[in-house]
């Protein structure tokens, strides 16, 4: 099992809910709807269960905007993961527990990295395939896309968190 924590923001749309839900079945990890939890509290949760970064996938007008992490050891990580736009069907089904991830790149790599995405576990018959590339990631199932997010890599001087 990864050990991501995805949660959200305090007051997240539908949408938001779904996309967190949806990544943490694909990276084989655990969600929590934020809610009226700190970010204390969350990362209290995510260590109970094992896990030692968290994603916070946060929104603007409903949509979601960007997803900050934050490790157990280091904090708020300096680098954010901006979302550009978003292609999600109304059923994905189900989703099997492994995955088939290609990187393609070097900003790839990075954005991979903040997945904590260990190629080693790389199941090549997997029916859940995943491409990370310098401005997306997109997931297919089969030949069906379940999601893409148009990306980039966000860098602040200094981290950042609530």
């Amino acid at each position: 099992m990864n050990h991501l924590y995805f949660s959200t923001g305090r007051k997240p749309s539908a949408l938001i809910r779904k996309l967190g839900r949806l990544l943490s079945l694909i990276f084989n990890s655990k969600y929590e709807n934020r809610g009226k939890k700190s970010v204390d509290e969350v990362c209290a949760r995510a260590e109970l269960a094992g896990c030692v970064k968290i994603a916070f996938i946060y929104e603007k007008k409903g949509n979601p905007s960007n997803i900050k992490f934050f490790d157990e050891t280091n904090g708020w990580l300096k680098t954010e993961l901006l979302i550009h736009g978003m292609n999600l069907p109304e059923r994905t089904g189900r989703i099997p527990k492994t995955l088939n991830l290609e990187i393609k790149g070097a900003v790839g790599k990075k954005i991979a990295d903040l997945f904590d995405v260990n190629l080693d576990e790389n199941d090549d018959a997997s029916p859940l395939r995943g491409i990370v590339s310098d401005n997306s990631l997109a997931f297919f199932q089969k030949d069906q896309k379940i999601l893409e997010l148009k990306v980039s890599l966000f860098e602040s001087k200094t981290p950042n968190g609530e």
